[in-house]
């Protein structure tokens, strides 16, 4: 997950590292290795991704993004009509684990060292 994470931050253009990568494929011919070594979902769950964005666009944000709740997401699924099954659910929460790791991660990067 912290690759996908990486792939889709925006570059100084304001587009994703991943539509670079994408567009050098299409220039080329040749797909980037870091497309292809972050890896997919399994088949059949690349909805999650679809419903994390949507997860993830409506979370609070303090001085930090704050985690999804379970409440967020019933309500989300309330809202929505999805019906994420309890392991559909525990993975939607591992996502947005990585994505605040992976942004404290960057964080941390981009504090000067003294």
């Amino acid at each position: 997950m912290i690759r996908e994470f990486e792939l889709q931050e925006p570059q100084p253009d304001g587009q994703s590292l991943r539509k670079h990568l994408e567009v050098a494929a299409e220039s080329t011919g040749s797909t980037p290795a870091r497309l292809v070594e972050h890896g997919e979902l399994p088949l059949g769950y690349g909805h999650l991704w679809e419903w994390f964005k949507q997860l993830s666009r409506t979370r609070a944000i303090g001085l930090v993004a704050n985690a999804i709740s379970y409440t967020e997401i019933a309500a989300w699924a309330a809202l929505t009509g999805n019906r994420p099954t309890p392991f559909e659910v525990a993975i939607l929460v591992d996502m947005d684990a990585a994505l605040i790791a992976h942004q404290a991660q960057q964080k941390t990067k981009a504090q000067p060292h003294g």
